[in-house]
């Protein structure tokens, strides 16, 4: 099958979104399947990454960000429309399977009505949390435009229970939305660590460390995780939190206001390991810094505030495959994969005190922690699997193609609604 991957960002940035096409790209190249990703602007800045697929990148030549309003959008909607019609043209695309409702959705369903649009929300495209202000579908200016992409796709997909019931509140036909979550790297996260992380670190060996990836955002709760630190290293002085992500250096004030500049470290985004690459490009060797800083974790936290603050976190799936218990927020995604008392803990939003309370558990019971981190990596190894979703995406584009040509067609194979039976 000739698979077409629409996203308007990609690596080298890094995100959940821009890593679950890559290995979702990559899956399907294993696969044996015709797949390419396009749609990332860098057409010149990025000519010297190279993968296992071909990235067609395109050169912005106007600049006007999708973030723009009026006539710069809708001139920047139809110059990135008009490459994808082109580029499907050319290559005699099956499907195009769009990652994000707005841009890439909105452009594939506006251009194509007789080819199948599988469409992939993320979160904010599909999400809200009115009273941050966050989710797209607050934009009176881009409201319409994703309605018609639900509207128009042939088939949708949800990555978690959340962004199932969030797509079913816009608007978009339950019959057209199937379940099929974001994967793991299974073989990227096993075994020991490659290096030695508490001495790059400046940490003593014995040190324990709370490790957080994500990037900074109000949502994921990294200044809740701070607080709590306050309380955790007056039960554990040995304890340091270590937060992985982009923009994560505004949290620094409020880590000198709190005293804590010597329990929390802030690591900035973290390169790509050379592995993602299949061409020799400047970055860092064979090093992969995140995964051997969840390999060498004692525990993991996602502390998003609210219902929404995530889909279904890369981040989690990946502490899980390095054998790491969880400490989690009980909102959408973290639900769907911990089971609290087995592979972690789920604790309320917002809630500084139990959060403090639950990692300090974890650390407290090495053996429990180790037990529930054996747990965690058991279960993604099955559903969770590239190889597993990739085949999941594929009963998908499967049943778009036969809706083109049959006016009901039924559902098959794995993919299927949260509530059906297996």
């Amino acid at each position: 099958m000739k698979v077409l991957l629409f996203s308007h960002t990609f690596l080298p940035t890094i995100g959940g979104r821009e890593l679950v096409v890559h290995h979702l790209a990559d899956a399907l190249d294993r696969l044996g399947h015709d797949v390419r990703v396009f749609g990332p602007a860098g057409w010149w800045q990025h000519r010297h990454n190279h993968f296992r697929y071909p990235v067609v990148r395109h050169p912005n030549l106007l600049r006007f960000p999708f973030r723009a309003r009026g006539l710069s959008r809708r001139i920047r909607e139809r110059q990135l429309g008009w490459h994808l019609q082109w580029e499907v043209a050319r290559q005699g695309i099956d499907v195009v399977h769009a990652h994000t409702t707005y841009p890439t959705g909105y452009i594939a369903t506006r251009v194509f009505s007789h080819l199948p649009v599988v469409l992939t929300p993320h979160g904010v495209d599909i999400d809200t949390i009115p009273q941050m202000g966050y989710g797209l579908r607050l934009d009176a200016d881009l409201k319409p435009r994703i309605d018609q992409a639900l509207e128009r796709a042939t088939a949708i997909t949800a990555i978690s229970e959340g962004i199932h019931t969030s797509l079913r509140s816009a608007g978009a036909d339950d019959a057209r939305i199937f379940d099929v979550p974001n994967g793991v790297d299974l073989v990227r996260f096993r075994g020991p660590p490659s290096s030695d992380v508490r001495g790059r670190l400046g940490l003593q060996p014995e040190t324990k460390l709370i490790v957080t990836v994500g990037n900074f955002h109000p949502r994921k709760g990294h200044d809740l995780l701070i607080r709590a630190m306050r309380s955790i290293s007056h039960a554990h002085p040995d304890a340091r939190l270590v937060i992985v992500g982009r923009g994560t250096e505004g949290l620094a004030p409020l880590i000198g206001e709190l005293g804590l500049r010597d329990k929390v470290i802030l690591t900035g985004s973290v390169a790509l390991p050379a592995t993602f690459r299949c061409s020799a490009v400047p970055g860092n060797g064979g090093e992969d810094l995140l995964a051997d800083i969840l390999k060498s974790a004692s525990v993991a936290v996602s502390a998003g505030i609210s219902e929404g603050a995530e889909g279904l976190s890369l981040a989690v799936l990946e502490a899980m495959a390095a054998g790491v218990p969880l400490v989690a927020t009980r909102i959408t995604g973290n639900r769907d994969i911990v089971q609290s008392g087995q592979n972690g803990y789920l604790i309320e939003p917002s809630n500084v005190t139990a959060l403090a309370e639950s990692i300090c558990t974890v650390l407290a019971l090495e053996d429990e922690g180790r037990a529930m981190g054996s747990a965690g990596r058991a279960l993604v190894a099955g559903r969770y699997s590239w190889e597993a979703v990739a085949n999941q995406y594929l009963e998908v584009y499967e049943w778009a193609r036969l809706r083109t040509v049959s006016s009901q067609p039924q559902r098959k194979g794995t993919a299927q609604r949260y509530g059906d039976s297996a």
